[in-house]
């Protein structure tokens, strides 16, 4: 009897530590049968690193790790970012500065929970506290740079000509853009040495509509990748101006230093970024992930948690 227990004992242990050395929280039952509940993150920090090894950083209105309901931090929920940048490089302000003031978005609803978010007022933004990673002063480089992505949850209030999503600097210095304009359209602008190019994306917004939209850009061919609440990546190509120069602007998410604003009913729930050209699979990735964590159906194929569409 006492081998036949200990036999059993051996046999749980086994099957219990398979799945947590899977990254897998799963009830297991008397008779070692487990019950496997969905679970997209593996490493236990809960940011999209978990899910691809590429990123940078992770900032999420509904994780109290990267926003504890107070203060004027949004931090990012990456320890190691990809590119050896230190954590700390992606923590924004919520406004201008430390200080509050009428610049800072309103923090809504409860700390941690998946329902949370950031209410935009249209005069609302979130400024990059520390200078440029190299990853950031790498982005909008035609030789030297690199490929990037981002992975941005929102719902638009309203759409007027010029609204930034995410801006680096100003409107005549180097960086990369991010603009929703007239028509619902979603723009890239990429500012070189003496101009900027303007290039419209395929997808087009639905406004107060809770969206992901994913952006991704391939150094080598200059093409964009967008998929807006899809797991499908639409193309565009662009042949942006030269320059070989680092980025030194912060960035700002919201926007400001002379582009346009969010307007008033936007609703930010969380921006990430990574170093690798995206293609379907890991779009799917971080959509599954994103739908888990904010328990919300981007892709609208019926199910949380799993992304089709």
């Amino acid at each position: 009897m006492k081998k036949l227990l200990s036999a059993f004992l051996a046999f749980a242990f086994v099957v219990i530590s398979a799945h947590s050395f899977a990254g897998i929280s799963s009830p297991v039952g008397l008779m070692g049968n487990a019950v496997l509940s969905p679970q997209i993150f593996s490493n236990g920090d809960g940011s999209l690193q978990d899910v691809l090894a590429s990123t940078e950083f992770d900032l999420d209105a509904t994780l109290e790790s990267s926003y504890s309901g107070s203060g004027q931090d949004w931090s990012n929920l990456v320890p190691s970012p990809a590119s050896g940048a230190s954590q700390s490089d992606y923590k924004f302000f919520l406004g201008i500065d430390g200080t509050s003031d009428g610049s800072d978005p309103t923090f809504t609803g409860t700390a941690g929970n998946s329902a949370a978010y950031f209410a935009m007022d249209g005069t609302d933004h979130f400024r990059q506290q520390n200078a440029n990673s190299q990853f950031l002063k790498d982005l909008a480089k035609t030789t030297g740079g690199q490929d990037w992505w981002a992975a941005i949850t929102i719902s638009l209030g309203s759409i007027s000509v010029g609204q930034y999503i995410w801006a680096q600097g100003a409107t005549a210095t180097r960086g990369v853009h991010i603009q929703v304009t007239g028509g619902n359209l979603l723009r890239m602008r990429v500012r070189g040495d003496t101009s900027t190019v303007n290039v419209t994306l395929t997808p087009t917004f639905s406004l107060t509509t809770d969206t992901l939209l994913i952006i991704s850009y391939d150094h080598a061919t200059t093409t964009f990748r967008t998929w807006l609440n899809s797991t499908t990546g639409v193309d565009n190509s662009i042949t942006p101006n030269t320059t070989t120069t680092d980025t030194s602007d912060v960035s700002d998410i919201g926007t400001t230093n002379g582009f346009s604003i969010l307007s008033a009913g936007t609703k930010v729930y969380g921006y990430a970024m990574g170093n690798e050209f995206l293609d379907d699979t890991k779009a799917t990735a971080i959509c599954e992930a994103l739908e888990t964590r904010h328990n919300r159906d981007y892709d609208a194929d019926g199910t949380i948690g799993t992304c089709t569409n």
